[in-house]
């Protein structure tokens, strides 16, 4: 599927609230709206009487899916999978979990995700899938960091393609902080430490 460009959105961003960290807005709240509108309508259309599951990784995903499903307009099932990552042997080794393993066999599988960008993580979670009998799989992400890609994976639905930037809001998290963001932001300063400032503030009011 065709990839949607980013455009710099002329927006400021506070220093206090939600967004406190953010340097800048990637995308606004309106195209990833628009955006996830004209997928919803493609799915409609693509998954048009097949029996569908639609797979979130938790728990980044869950915000996209919630708001996709939203707008595909057909009858579908929803399951979710967690991802561990562990060093073994100075690797890295990444392994999924499903929920429910038995409501994909014999489904159409929908992979959502919120970001891919080195292709381990969802390379993974294909295997996974597929040892459980799935009539196919495709990957359905909201951002893709094509520049980053280490591993080749398909991705068949794609909200924006973005250059390599740490990115945050709409589910994606710094240290578990600004998934509540309805926007996607970038973090530009490495030194900023959500976690260290609330702390502070929590000081500050309480002496």
């Amino acid at each position: 599927m065709r990839s949607e460009g980013y455009k710099q959105a002329p927006l400021f961003i506070s220093d206090n609230g939600a967004s406190k960290g953010v340097s800048r807005v990637l995308l606004t709240e309106q195209q990833i709206n628009a955006r996830v509108k004209e997928l919803g309508q493609t799915l409609t259309t693509d998954y048009s009487e097949r029996d569908v599951v639609f797979l979130a990784v938790l728990k980044g995903a869950l915000y996209f899916l919630v708001d996709l499903i939203r707008n595909v307009d057909l009858p579908l099932t929803v399951g979710v999978t967690s991802i561990e990552r562990s060093l073994v042997d100075g690797e890295y080794n990444i392994s999924s979990t499903l929920r429910d393993s038995s409501m994909i066999e014999g489904k159409h599988v929908v992979i959502v995700e919120d970001i891919v960008d080195t292709g381990h993580t969802i390379a993974a979670l294909i295997k996974s899938v597929e040892e459980h009998n799935p009539t196919s799989i495709k990957i359905c992400t909201l951002l893709d960091k094509v520049s980053k890609r280490e591993v080749d994976v398909p991705v068949d639905y794609l909200g924006f393609e973005i250059p390599p930037l740490f990115v945050v809001g709409y589910g994606l998290d710094y240290e578990e902080y600004y998934r509540n963001l309805p926007f996607i932001g970038v973090i530009e300063d490495a030194n900023w430490d959500p976690v260290s400032d609330l702390i502070a503030k929590t000081k500050e009011s309480n002496s």
